[in-house]
């Protein structure tokens, strides 16, 4: 994530200011691009500092310079959220340059939506976020409306037989903006302690719809799209804050002339990942088990890690005797086993009843999330590591077997 980069034009700062300045980002970048190989890099707005006054030949100077200075080679992915340098404030906005940018950048004019290895990030344009009525912000709203619909409709199906249903994993987006969410100040952050004068800017008040989103923005983003995270800009400091459970990180300026510490953020997506000797564990066993303590429990779904050791489960379990259901993930390894012909290894993780329980009538107040595992280091003394040496018989003995256990132990 690289924030407010700020690509000087011809009416500010000094020639060779701006070749210092942009000569360090360029060295920056591209080293990091060789240490790191991400497999995608966002920019999260104001990447020009006088597009909002640029003409045509203007902004296509810009974009050059731009793509000059930060090239991506073509494994990786760049994708850019507009900014208010890019383009103006909300009422200083000309619908030619949001063309202009949207047609160079896809996916930042409004609202946009990148895929990417079963991450879904949404890119927000910040002075979309008025909410004064007017054509862009009316178009931005139904368009956020609209997201957050499917990716609620993915998890809530129906339920024709009046039983209870459980939800086990929800996706819940990434979003990507330039204005932060609302907040008064920097006072409650994490980070930023690169400020010289970090007393004085800690105490400076936010106005709402410049410095950061308005209150009312801020709830209907959080509401209607439910992110698992939060990436924005434009403060120039960085800055760690929550918002209930959700997490936002504010991305410090990647410019020397903004920041004298200037930065940018890394970010690693692990949804489930298993590893013998710190290495990727691939084609590993685990499965979804509904432990029941009166009657037999059911394997509720079977998956195997891929190549590099990850997984996810995505499953709805419907059930008529639910008062004493519990979810476990069972994973099956032979991790550093030296007879691989005999038992497995089997870890054993309880899925909090909070990740998965839902009622119908819950049905306007319910917010899934997703229960992420992070890695999980196989070749451990795990707590809740056990042994199985049914498990190779199949599912349907280790019902058998699990069912009997409750009678004779």
């Amino acid at each position: 994530m690289i924030a407010d980069t700020h690509l000087l034009g011809p009416f500010r700062g000094h020639w060779f200011d701006k070749l210092r300045r942009e000569w360090q980002m360029w060295r920056s970048f591209q080293t990091s691009l060789t240490l790191l190989s991400p497999d995608v890099v966002f920019f999260l707005g104001d990447i020009f500092d006088e597009g909002q006054w640029s003409n045509k030949e203007g902004f296509e100077r810009y974009v050059s310079r731009f793509d000059e200075l930060f090239k991506v080679n073509k494994n990786i992915e760049r994708h850019v959220v507009v900014g208010n340098h890019d383009i103006g404030f909300h009422d200083y906005i000309n619908p030619q340059r949001i063309l202009w940018f949207s047609q160079t950048y896809p996916n930042s004019s409004l609202v946009g939506v990148v895929e990417i290895k079963n991450e879904t990030f949404v890119l927000v344009n910040s002075m979309a976020m008025h909410g004064d009525y007017c054509q862009l912000c009316h178009k931005a709203e139904i368009e956020i409306e609209r997201i957050g619909n499917e990716i609620n409709n993915s998890a809530k199906q129906s339920n024709k037989n009046g039983k209870k249903k459980f939800l086990v994993r929800q996706k819940q987006p990434t979003v990507l903006m330039h204005f932060p969410l609302y907040r008064n100040n920097d006072m409650n952050c994490e980070g930023g302690d690169e400020l010289n004068d970090i007393e004085i800017r800690k105490k400076e008040i936010f106005r709402e719809k410049w410095e950061c989103l308005s209150k009312d923005a801020t709830k209907f983003i959080i509401d209607k799209l439910n992110p698992k995270v939060v990436f924005s800009g434009h403060t120039h400091y960085g800055c760690e804050v929550k918002h209930g459970n959700i997490t936002e990180y504010t991305v410090a300026s990647f410019s020397w002339r903004n920041n004298p510490m200037p930065s940018f953020l890394l970010a690693v997506y692990e949804e489930g990942k298993v590893s013998c000797d710190f290495k990727a564990s691939k084609n590993t066993d685990v499965q979804l088990w509904e432990i029941d303590k009166s009657f037999a429990s059911d394997v509720e779904m079977t998956t195997n890690t891929d190549y590099d050791g990850n997984f996810y489960i995505d499953k709805i379990i419907q059930d008529y005797f639910s008062s004493d259901l519990e979810l476990v993930i069972k994973i099956f390894h032979q991790c550093n086993i030296k007879d691989t012909n005999l038992c497995y290894k089997v870890v054993e993780i309880p899925v909090p009843t909070t990740f998965f329980e839902y009622n119908e009538s819950d049905d306007e107040t319910y917010t899934p999330r997703a229960y992420n595992l992070g890695t999980i280091e196989l070749d451990t003394n795990h707590p809740l590591q056990g042994i199985s040496c049914s498990h190779l018989l199949g599912s349907t003995i280790n019902r058998y077997i699990d069912f009997g256990s409750k009678f004779f132990t």
